[in-house]
């Protein structure tokens, strides 16, 4: 049964990876579009300017030389928003999530300890960035 309810949830987030994947694959052009026709680098009097970043991968299932099986599901999400300080500066914060499901199987080896099994990492992060000119940015 519990391997069953493992395999059902390792299809769910495979699954909600790749739509997640999809989605930015098709939206990003159309943004980065919008971005480069707006004048000047960071233009003063948008207000706020929100993104998105994430991204996943899946691991299936190997064997591991000392014995047993992994797998691995991974996961990243970090919304932000950022606000233009002047023409060439802006501050961003932004708030990320990141999931790693592990699935250890066997009863030997490395498999067999079963060493782990979600870890949920959360960050918060801010920025500084500068515009040099059109082609040249800095950050810290």
């Amino acid at each position: 049964m519990k391997l069953m309810e493992t395999m059902r949830n390792n299809w769910i987030t495979v699954w909600f990876t790749n739509l997640f994947v999809l989605v930015l694959i098709f939206i990003s052009p159309a943004l980065a579009q919008e971005y480069k026709e707006r004048k000047g680098i960071y233009p003063p009097g948008n207000g706020l300017r929100y993104t998105l970043q994430g991204g996943g991968v899946s691991q299936l299932k190997t064997d591991i030389s000392s014995g047993g099986k992994f797998s691995a599901n991974r996961f990243y999400m970090e919304p932000g928003l950022s606000f233009p300080i002047n023409s060439k500066m802006n501050l961003g914060l932004s708030l990320g999530y990141g999931y790693d499901g592990y699935d250890f199987a066997g009863s030997t080896g490395f498999g067999g300890l079963k060493p782990w099994n979600d870890i949920h990492t959360f960050s918060l992060s801010g920025r500084l960035r500068w515009a040099l000119d059109d082609r040249w940015t800095f950050f810290a």
